[in-house]
């Protein structure tokens, strides 16, 4: 998985996001899928969001400024982001 990722930039599988008043942005570093919340105007990004990778993988991510990341390795399933901007 971590050499299919670094060889081909991506992950073989589905990110669905259901971000409130914000966007997600995903992308590959380092051996880590770094998640990006982008919040709306007059919005703040969350300080925490929750993946469910598969079906019974979950875990909830502490933000710094918007961003957190995950293990390549940790990651063997389509993954569901889900967070709420505030005021």
């Amino acid at each position: 998985m971590v050499a299919y990722a670094a060889q081909n930039n991506m992950l073989p599988y589905n990110v669905r996001a259901t971000i409130t008043k914000g966007k997600l942005i995903t992308k590959l570093s380092g051996g880590e899928l770094i998640i990006t919340i982008t919040p709306a105007i007059g919005y703040k990004a969350p300080k925490s969001i929750s993946l469910t990778i598969g079906k019974d993988a979950k875990k909830t991510l502490t933000l710094n400024d918007g961003k957190a990341s995950i293990p390549i390795a940790d990651v063997g399933a389509d993954i569901v982001v889900v967070g709420i901007c505030v005021k």
